[in-house]
């Protein structure tokens, strides 16, 4: 696997009011740096359940995303401050139950693990560091 180089990077207060904002600077990177289109959508709505996460629940006043890129896959990393939380962490959710059935939450981490070749999660100086690797 060859090294991979920045293609985004951007540092922000977390907020939904700028999701919009955020979402196409993401969504423009990907592109520029031509990520096949299936890719680009898999990583949009990828980002989209991160990024509300963080805004939601996290606390967070400083968010440094970063998104590389090497011959074969995207990295994507969201190192930001707030409240811990390991996603890695989270148990499955059960998709053979009815909705009813099952638990509120967590369908979002789902989605992003089915989404994704790769999750992993760092607690570095009391930031929060998930990064997410995608095979194209």
């Amino acid at each position: 696997m060859s090294d991979f180089g920045i293609i985004g990077k951007w540092n922000t207060v977390p907020s939904a009011e700028l999701t919009a904002e955020l979402t196409a600077k993401y969504e423009d990177a990907l592109n520029a740096a031509g990520i096949p289109l299936k890719t680009v959508m898999n990583l949009c709505v990828v980002f989209d359940e991160i990024y509300a996460n963080i805004c939601k629940y996290s606390e967070a006043t400083d968010l440094l995303l970063t998104i590389e890129k090497n011959d074969e896959s995207v990295r994507i990393i969201f190192d930001y401050n707030g409240v811990l939380f390991d996603p890695t962490k989270r148990e499955e959710v059960d998709t053979t139950k009815s909705i009813e059935e099952r638990e509120i939450g967590g369908l979002g981490i789902h989605i992003v693990k089915k989404m994704t070749d790769s999750m992993t999660y760092e607690c570095e100086n009391g930031r929060n560091r998930l990064t997410l690797i995608k095979k194209f």
